[in-house]
């Protein structure tokens, strides 16, 4: 059997450099999540108070995730409403 003395450098030190690689890994994903997270708090926008939205606008809200799918279809409902009383939007 070999001792360790008589083993490459490269070979003693693979583990140092793989958890050392892990760490940076796990580093990474971290700062890219907390990022995402920070980004998406930067992005938000106030919830709409009711109607006064194209069908368009809410999709989009809808697709961002800037609404819920609850909250789209009340908003839907009020926008169509307000669409065939004439009513104007909120501007």
């Amino acid at each position: 059997m070999i001792s360790p003395a008589q083993m490459p450098a490269a070979q003693t030190e693979a583990p140092a450099v793989l958890g050392a690689a892990l760490m940076l890994l796990a580093f990474a994903a971290a700062a890219a999540a907390g990022w995402y997270v920070l980004r998406r708090w930067w992005r938000r926008e106030e919830k709409p108070a009711e109607a006064g939205w194209t069908l368009q606008q809410l999709r989009e809200m809808k697709s961002r995730g800037q609404i819920t799918e609850a909250e789209y279809e009340r908003l839907k409902a009020a926008a169509l409403r307000d669409a065939e009383t004439g009513a104007r939007p909120n501007a």
